[in-house]
């Protein structure tokens, strides 16, 4: 029994293990960093893997109703910070969302997600910036010096 219990323990490890991965950039010799932000709204940035499905960022971006090193540590023991840098793989058409609830009571009131894609180059930097206003949820994605990516577009919450 306790060889049973052993093997089933390690098995239960091991895919809370792999439930709880962050998305990184798979060892690509060429990658971009992309640094999510908001208009301070909480949100969980994700990035598509390898394995065709969106993943969460280590960090989530966090909303911060009003300057306080108080809300400087919860945010940090949460793992939620105003930006989230990530390295991406270059050269090749990247999906990128951003994934948003509000709760209160236990129940959710109000969710939205939003999705974009381009393709980055490498050596670059990005900041894809999430917003949220009234309803509506969207992305926008710059380059280094601020202006608009060409090329980026609006895509469905999938990979």
């Amino acid at each position: 029994m306790h060889r049973i219990f052993g093997l089933t323990g390690a098995l239960c490890s091991a895919l809370l293990l792999a439930a709880c991965s962050h998305y990184q950039a798979a060892g690509e010799a060429d990658t971009a960093t992309i640094t999510f932000t908001s208009n301070n709204v909480s949100g969980q940035p994700m990035v598509c893997n390898e394995a065709g499905r969106f993943q969460s960022t280590r960090m989530a971006l966090s909303q911060k109703p009003f300057d306080s090193e108080m809300f400087d540590e919860i945010n940090k023991t949460l793992r939620k910070a105003e930006s989230v840098v990530t390295a991406v793989p270059a050269n090749r058409p990247v999906r990128v969302g951003v994934r948003h609830s509000q709760r209160s009571r236990g129940t959710t009131d109000f969710s939205c997600r939003q999705a974009a894609q381009f393709e980055p180059v490498a050596g670059s930097t990005y900041t894809v910036h999430f917003t949220l206003q009234g309803n509506q949820c969207g992305l926008d994605i710059t380059d280094g010096a601020g202006a608009p990516v060409e090329g980026a577009i609006a895509v469905p919450w999938n990979c």
